[in-house]
């Protein structure tokens, strides 16, 4: 039995393709390597006198080394203060759309808050969405303290990303304006908020960091003993990543105690309160302009600048 078949047949209608603009792009980026590189050079030079700008802008006091206990590296952070002067009077820069999430810990206690919002130009052009982040403890002692330091931490990542603070060190920017004599010292746990980790808000220790002397090594058992706790519970399943993240960070504070009880004594420095500066003038618009210009040039569509 033979049956007929239809056959679909198209045809293609086939044209040269016109990459001539999408070749004169392309080679504008590598033909001329020493423009590229005077270019990068003057853009670095810019940001260098922007910190400087910065630093006149700000008190010392208003700035953090941290230092990683374990790998020794140290970053200069600007604090929440610093951030927002950088941002609004020498930037010029806007907020928009600006949320705080807040988690809740298993007795539905607030743990920790996480902000959001785009950084914009004066103009209102979006630059770029940031996030901050903080936990109880310390002298957040309540909701509201928590909301206000979770911004305040997405405007110091901001300034930290915007003037590339995150490859320098204390050194290089003590060497542009900086007093480090003035900055506080900080150490913090290598964990993945970057931010001292604190107990939660109960028991003997309710907000103290775990690294703090008064913190033994009992107390540090307790509370890993009430995550643990919080794990084993199924009706608490949406608690149970930042109960592990806490029990991660009792373990090793735990086992860094141990350790250093069986290293020999070694005297720690102690630096003295620092003292407030009285912070520049105001920047002038056309110096906000100026800056804006510089680190958030207008988009053109992938084509270097002429």
């Amino acid at each position: 039995m033979e049956t007929d078949a239809k056959q679909d047949v198209r045809e293609i209608d086939a044209r040269p393709a016109d990459v001539t603009d999408l070749a004169t792009t392309v080679d504008a980026f590598f033909d001329n390597p020493k423009a590229d590189a005077i270019a990068m050079n003057q853009r670095e030079a810019r940001r260098k006198a922007l910190l400087k700008t910065c630093f006149v802008m700000t008190s010392a006091s208003q700035w953090t080394i941290f230092r990683d206990e374990k790998t020794g590296k140290a970053t200069v952070y600007p604090q929440g203060g610093a951030g927002d002067a950088i941002l609004r009077h020498v930037l010029g820069c806007l907020w928009q759309d600006k949320e705080v999430e807040v988690t809740l810990n298993g007795d539905g206690q607030p743990e920790s808050a996480k902000a959001s919002g785009w950084l914009c130009t004066s103009a209102g052009r979006r630059i770029e969405r940031f996030e901050g982040f903080r936990e109880m403890g310390g002298y957040v002692k309540n909701r509201s303290d928590l909301i206000k330091c979770a911004l305040e931490n997405m405007k110091s990542v901001a300034v930290r990303d915007v003037l590339g603070l995150r490859g320098r060190s204390p050194e290089e920017l003590s060497a542009l304006g900086l007093d480090l004599s003035k900055v506080g010292v900080a150490t913090f746990a290598n964990n993945k908020s970057g931010d001292v980790v604190t107990f939660p808000p109960f028991g003997k220790k309710s907000g103290v960091a775990i690294d703090d002397p008064s913190v033994t090594l009992k107390d540090i058992e307790w509370y890993a003993g009430r995550a643990k706790e919080t794990l084993a519970d199924p009706q608490k399943a949406k608690y149970h990543k930042s109960e592990q993240k806490r029990l991660d960070a009792y373990t090793a504070e735990y086992k860094r105690r141990q350790d250093a009880a069986k290293a020999p004594p070694s005297s720690a420095a102690s630096s003295a309160t620092p003292k407030a500066e009285p912070q520049g003038e105001d920047y002038s618009p056309e110096d906000r302009a100026a800056a804006q210009s510089a680190l958030f040039p207008e988009p053109n569509n992938g084509r270097p600048a002429t």
